[in-house]
């Protein structure tokens, strides 16, 4: 697929994500909060919680669950920038790190919703 394919589907896949979040009752804070040490796809507030979310596209699961293709490297990235964030915007609330997966076609997507995955 095409660079500008995936970039394209990302940016589906994240749009999608932020509102089955907001019918789930989330506040959504930021949408690709981005620094120089990496991005978070979605912050949202649920609860008490400060929630970062991850968000992965897939137009199938051949290569295997798209949440198989986030890398310790990448927890570790997400883990940095939101502890700069919540330096800068959240202190002392509790925060997890949500995945959400979309997989199926351009018009039709099943939505995985992994509260906790790391």
């Amino acid at each position: 697929m095409h660079a500008d394919h995936r970039r394209y589907l990302g940016e589906i896949g994240e749009k999608q994500a932020a509102e089955y979040l907001k019918e789930k009752g989330h506040f959504i804070l930021a949408t690709n909060f981005t620094t120089r040490l990496g991005e978070i796809d979605i912050v949202t507030k649920s609860g008490e919680d400060l929630v970062f979310v991850e968000v992965r596209t897939a137009l199938s699961d051949k290569y295997g669950p798209p949440q198989y293709s986030i890398t310790a490297a990448k927890k570790q990235r997400i883990r940095k920038v939101a502890r700069l964030y919540m330096s800068r915007r959240a202190k002392d609330v509790s925060c997890r790190f949500d995945v959400i997966t979309l997989t199926g076609d351009w018009n039709d997507f099943r939505i995985n919703h992994i509260p906790g995955a790391f």
